[in-house]
């Protein structure tokens, strides 16, 4: 008997689990994140061309509520301007491509830091003779389109300074 009461609340468990998943849309656009509020459902961002990557990306963020997300994507984009941190020079180096690149990978996250939500995109991207080159996207519009996949974690993701290295890092305190 108490195996069987076990067993049925298991199974409305799991019955609930299902039940907000599925209300809860898989596939939005940058006009419909609010609805996401209160989910922590994985879904994709679906961007259309002339879209900003990063401020779409943090838009939804903002809308959603999201504590902290992990990003990930693919899509192709334009004229982007990337950096990467120089450590010889202790300084970044940004770059503008002007054209149209395959987004061959997006990974980030959503965070917080000085009580401000943003994001940190880096993408490797290839031309017309598929060379792949990548970095942190500063600035980048979606060139055909952008699918976006955001996972939302369950807690807030901050990022502080570290005195040793000068970086502003994730910190677990």
């Amino acid at each position: 008997m108490k195996l069987r009461r076990v067993f049925n609340v298991i199974s409305l468990c799991l019955i609930s689990v299902n039940l907000a998943y599925a209300t809860t849309p898989s596939l939005v656009n940058s006009d419909s994140c609010t609805q996401l509020r209160g989910s922590s459902a994985p879904f994709i961002l679906a961007l259309k061309k002339g879209e900003n990557l990063n401020q779409s990306i943090l838009q939804c963020a903002n809308d959603a509520d999201l504590a902290g997300a992990s990003v990930s994507g693919l899509g192709a984009i334009e004229n982007p301007t990337l950096h990467y941190y120089d450590d010889k020079t202790e300084q970044n180096v940004t770059r503008y491509f002007p054209g149209l690149f395959e987004l061959v990978s997006l990974n980030g996250n959503v965070f917080f830091a000085k009580g401000k939500r943003e994001v940190h995109l880096h993408a490797g991207l290839s031309g017309h003779d598929y060379h792949m080159f990548g970095g942190n996207v500063d600035n980048a519009t979606v060139g055909v389109l952008a699918e976006v996949t955001i996972v939302p974690l369950q807690g807030p993701l901050i990022r502080k300074q570290d005195k040793q290295s000068g970086f502003d890092v994730l910190s677990a305190s």
